[in-house]
């Protein structure tokens, strides 16, 4: 907190009147025994002259510069006016430093030959794809109007029986129309105008708009139309608005936050440099750009369902009439056939639009190293390479705490943390994937190995030299940065983000207890846990001694490995063997080695079904000696624990036994929705009983997934660092307000039975973790405890 009492003297740089430069310079010298040099300093800019002074020291000070001829102010060192003038003051200097590195001749490089003939040979080559593209559309469109216009005058179609005449005349005229259609319609699909990131304003950031501005000057680029920021470990231009603004070049600069962040000033400008040279792609970055919008169009068609599509199946479905059945297959059979010829194209274009990535960053690369260096580039492929493990780790972290209802406040800033926190071995494995990789066709970047040898072929000892932390290029950092975090949040359409938000110390915090209690929970079932269902029987009370329950459990550890083992491959293979059952009663035919079913017909899968679904009983069974000898332990704990940790664990036994009475429900949404998402993802379009096979077991998930819910609902769930919750409250929370309702799709069917059974596995694995942290805490104060050696210890 600031002395309100303390006070500075600020020189204005202004001279009294009367008084010229050589006066002032020759008083100050005298009077403040200070150098020419340093006298010039005061005299020349604002500067602040002494700081921590009483008023009647700060009123001194003033009086003896004003007998000087110096103008000077005098403010309180908590006054708002100062800080801005600090911030100015620091800002010009900054302005004055960026001015210093970056003045002189404007450099520009000419392209090599290789990378012109690339550009010629890529912009030839792009153009086929779209041209057959087009040619395929324009084909079948003046195909559909000469059969309109001609069919009537063919020999055929005269001999043609009357009854069949409009159907073989309005066929295919209908199939070429709704063909066209598909075809056409992603060219005209317009995508969104809205460009990520949030845009830096440039009256709260100068020093960065500065140094992109002389940057740009230097590199001899246009200014970009606009900055803005995002949480990606990248930097990137683009066009503001498609094709017209890549002519015009009109383009937006966008940088990641943790790249200020985590780096200093001399990496970050290289970045900014490679970036600046891509400005200059102009020819490259259109024919880059065609080549993806071509792209687009057919992956919209190769991986996505068209809502006609589902119309055609619908109308091919209700069987109106023969006829339409007949024009509706049709043209989905046409429809998948072109699926396997623009799958080609697609991967042609690739090939084509890679080769000129990797030449345009080689080429970018050259402005990186002659303003940051060829030295320093290397460096900033390494600063990159951990900061996007930094960010990986921090996702992970971030998603973690999601589940249990908390964002990180600061994604910059959390970045950053995990940066700092990297240990050799992170490194190790950095070094190993750098000196290892190599370019190949299919990359859109070079290998850094590649890169770095070329960038210190170029022999450039760089321009910027000041290695000062980036963050300080930016005004308010931190305040920024959690503005960019909250605009990711809001671009991922979550609603009342500022309900989740929290620090990331405190998500830190929980998660090193999260981890405390899955260690716990191995400890607690001697290297047994898994996300298995307890099975706690009824009727256990306080009588066994705590240390022969806890013998038995470590005794029986052998027999408790090859029972769980049993329970998980005895499920397993009864779902594989079930599903493939599905599939030949579909009409597909499957490969018996990898269904692991003795032959390729329903009585091989209905034999696998009947074995594995016996081991898979004969092992819960056996399982539950251990889940009674787990509850014994817990129930001798209890009346040592406080009355709130009673009710916790008596809330947790009880979610068990829950899951237990409602375990066919659950069972059958797992392997419903297991085989729903094999079933959806097959290409095998044409296969009307598959489709049937679909929407039977989707009634059959919804129905599972109802009664489950509707149980469930409002039974209480407890884990550590929660209040406790309805199982409704967590539903709402990882599905939203998910309706599952009678014609709802297979789709939706699937996509909110997998959020279910992700959550369960979440609450089983958060709840048994809890059980165990709790009960070997207390073990711990009783003087019994277990480790993972499974020694047992006497009582004290």
């Amino acid at each position: 907190m600031k002395n309100e009492s303390s006070f500075v003297v600020v020189s204005t740089g202004k001279l009294a009147p009367d008084f010229s430069l050589e006066l002032v310079l020759s008083k100050l010298t005298k009077t403040f025994k200070l150098s020419r040099q340093a006298a010039m300093s005061v005299v020349k800019t604002e500067k602040i002259v002494k700081q921590g002074l009483s008023i009647d020291q700060a009123k001194q000070y003033k009086r003896a510069f004003i007998q000087c001829g110096l103008i000077i102010d005098i403010y309180s060192e908590n006054s708002t006016e100062l800080d801005v003038l600090k911030h100015k003051l620091t800002s010009e200097k900054r302005n004055q430093r960026i001015s210093e590195l970056l003045q002189g001749d404007t450099v520009r490089f000419s392209t090599t030959t290789m990378y012109q003939f690339g550009l010629v040979a890529t912009g030839f080559l792009s153009l086929i794809a779209p041209l057959l593209y087009l040619s395929i559309i324009g084909l079948i469109v003046l195909g559909t109007v000469w059969l309109g216009m001609n069919m009537g005058y063919m020999g055929w179609f005269d001999s043609t029986p009357n009854v069949l005449k409009p159907w073989v005349y309005i066929t295919p005229i209908f199939t070429g129309t709704v063909f066209s259609f598909f075809l056409i319609r992603p060219i005209f699909f317009r995508t969104s105008d809205k460009l990520p990131g949030y845009e830096l304003v440039k009256a709260k950031n100068p020093v960065f708009y500065t140094l992109v501005e002389k940057l740009c000057d230097r590199l001899g680029q246009p200014y970009p139309v606009a900055i803005r920021v995002n949480n990606d470990v990248n930097a990137f231009v683009s066009p503001r608005k498609g094709l017209i603004s890549l002519w015009r070049r009109q383009l937006v600069l966008t940088v990641g936050m943790p790249l200020f962040a985590g780096m200093n000033s001399r990496q970050l400008v290289g970045v900014l440099s490679h970036e600046f040279g891509h400005f200059s792609q102009v020819s490259s970055m259109t024919t880059n750009y065609m080549i993806n919008s071509v792209n687009h169009w057919m992956s919209s068609r190769i991986w996505y369902r068209d809502p006609w599509e589902s119309r055609l199946l619908n109308w091919q479905e209700k069987d109106i009439h023969i006829g339409i059945t007949l024009m509706c297959w049709l043209t989905r059979q046409l429809i998948s056939f072109s699926r396997e010829v623009l799958k080609k194209f697609y991967e042609f274009n690739l090939y084509v639009s890679k080769w000129m990535s990797r030449q345009m960053e080689y080429d970018a690369d050259r402005y990186e190293s002659y303003i940051s260096g060829s030295e320093c580039f290397g460096d900033t492929a390494l600063e990159l390479r951990k900061l996007d493990l930094a960010h990986n780790i921090f996702n992970h972290l971030n998603r973690d705490a999601w589940n249990s209802n908390k964002l990180i406040d600061n994604i910059p800033m959390g970045i950053a943390h995990e940066y700092s926190k990297l240990e050799k071995k992170h490194f190790d494995y950095i070094d190993e994937q750098m000196s290892k990789g190599t370019s190949n066709w299919w990359d859109s970047h070079p290998a850094d190995t590649d890169r770095v040898k070329h960038a210190k072929s170029l022999g450039f000892e760089g321009v910027w030299t000041d290695i000062t932390p980036a963050k300080q290029l930016i005004g308010n950092f931190q305040e920024l940065a959690k503005r960019v975090t909250l605009n990711e949040y809001r671009d991922r359409h979550i609603e009342g983000i500022e309900d989740y938000l929290v620090s990331y110390q405190q998500v830190v915090e929980d998660d090193e207890q999260e981890r405390r209690e899955k260690d716990a929970l191995e400890t607690f079932q001697f290297g047994q846990a898994s996300y298995r269902c307890i099975f706690f029987p009824d009727g256990v009370k306080p009588h066994r001694n705590l240390k022969l329950t806890i013998q038995s459990l470590a005794e029986m550890s052998e027999q408790w490995e090859q029972a769980s083992s049993d329970y998980w491959s005895g499920r397993s293979e009864a779902s594989e063997a079930i599903m493939a059952k599905v599939y030949l009663e579909s009409g597909m035919d499957i490969s018996p080695v990898d269904w692991g079913v003795s032959g390729n017909n329903i009585r091989a899968c209905d034999d696998k079904i009947a074995s594995a679904s016996l081991r898979w009983g004969n092992s819960k069974e056996r399982l539950r000696k251990v889940d009674a000898l787990l509850l014994q332990r817990m129930v001798n704990l209890m009346p040592h624990m406080s009355p709130e940790e009673q009710s916790m664990l008596n809330h947790q036994i009880q979610f068990f036994k829950l899951l237990e009475r409602t375990e066919n429900y659950w069972l059958d949404m797992r392997r419903y929705v297991w085989m729903l998402d094999l079933m959806l993802r097959e290409d095998e379009d044409d296969l009307d009983d598959l489709a049937k096979m679909i929407e039977r077991y989707k009634v059959f998930c919804q129905e599972s997934l109802n009664g489950f819910i509707s149980i469930m609902s409002d039974k209480t769930v407890a884990i550590s660092n929660h209040e406790d919750k309805t199982f409704g409250w967590w539903f709402r929370e990882w599905c939203g307000d998910y309706q599952v309702e009678d014609g709802c799709t297979a789709w939706r069917v699937y996509d909110v039975t997998d959020r279910v059974n992700k959550l369960l596995f979440y609450l089983i694995d958060r709840t048994s973790s809890s059980i165990a942290f709790t009960c070997l805490e207390m073990e711990k104060k009783l003087g019994v405890s277990s480790d993972k050696e499974l020694k047992i210890f006497e009582t004290a």
